[in-house]
């Protein structure tokens, strides 16, 4: 596929593995896992919002540290978890303060 790598392919994996995995634990009532999986999940949606020319951002991200999509922009402060999951389109961005354009599945 045009502009993926296999390390993109990797983080790919990683991600999906890790978003559904918390949607069982969510389902089953069991708190999220904040491992590398997530860390993994972070750099797979900062490098997809970046492929779709969302931003330029700087993503200020509780229990991560800072992640640029491009340079300058706006900074969004969230939590990790909660990025991944409003990227994934399971939670509302407007909660963070953004748009639907930030849904890394919309066109």
């Amino acid at each position: 596929m045009q502009g993926r790598t296999v390390g993109n392919g990797v983080l790919t994996l990683w991600y999906d593995a890790y978003v559904h995995g918390d949607d069982i634990r969510a389902a089953l009532g069991r708190e999220p896992e904040r491992d590398s999986r997530l860390t993994a999940a972070v750099h797979w949606v900062a490098e997809s919002l970046r492929q779709k020319g969302w931003g330029p951002a700087r993503l200020e991200l509780r229990g991560f540290g800072p992640v640029d999509i491009d340079s300058g922009g706006d900074t969004v402060e969230a939590d990790a978890l909660e990025l991944v999951l409003t990227a994934s389109g399971r939670h509302a961005p407007a909660a963070l303060g953004l748009g639907g354009d930030v849904n890394v599945y919309s066109r």
